[in-house]
């Protein structure tokens, strides 16, 4: 019962961390509209999951199947999301 604890801790932490990875993205999504330096169709986004758990490893999938979903759909997107998956190796 304890290692399921663990499990939704180390899940929920990663949605936490992987909110405020998406923070620094915003700013730099207004540079885009407001046309200022910032010229990159990409917006790149952290991602730091627990890949030797079995959530950490469906999160990664998940999220990856979500993003490709939505630009097969919304062809006409012109700025991307690129993940940048790390393995947080159980800590957190």
């Amino acid at each position: 019962m304890e290692l399921k604890g663990k499990k939704e801790q180390a899940f929920f932490s990663s949605l936490i961390l992987l909110i405020i990875h998406l923070c620094p993205s915003c700013s730099e999504l207004e540079k885009v509209k407001n046309n200022t330096s910032f010229t990159a169709d990409e917006v790149h986004v952290g991602v730091i999951l627990d890949m030797r758990s079995w959530s950490g490893k469906i999160s990664n999938s998940c999220i990856s199947m979500a993003i490709a979903d939505f630009y097969a759909l919304n062809t006409h997107y012109k700025t991307r999301l690129v993940l940048h998956s790390r393995d947080s190796q159980g800590i957190g």
